[in-house]
């Protein structure tokens, strides 16, 4: 239904790992940015195994998505002005508002 849609998941929160799941459950591209380190969702209880997705709510969250870790401004906003769609928890508004030019 939204294959061809690129959907870039900045947001840290359940709220926005869920709106991410769906648009990939519809076709859409997703592309989760974690922060450094993973998202924390990985090593959070209950798990299934050691490893750095043995966490049951990353699982269920990251279900048909891609996932990447940018350290570096330039790298995230290239991602982002690649997207037809932002979802974002307000981690990142201000500093990518302020590279497109925009008021935060």
């Amino acid at each position: 239904m939204l294959e061809g849609l690129r959907v870039i998941e900045l947001a840290g929160d359940v709220a926005g790992g869920f709106a991410g799941r769906l648009f990939a459950l519809l076709g859409a591209d997703v592309i989760k940015v974690e922060p450094p380190g993973g998202d924390p969702t990985r090593w959070s209880s209950p798990r299934v195994g050691d490893g750095p997705d043995a966490g049951l709510l990353f699982a269920y969250l990251g279900a048909g998505k891609r996932s990447v870790v940018l350290e570096e401004d330039a790298a995230r906003l290239d991602l982002v002005l690649s997207a037809d769609l932002v979802i974002d928890d307000g981690r990142f508004r201000r500093e990518l508002a302020e590279a497109l030019g925009l008021r935060p």
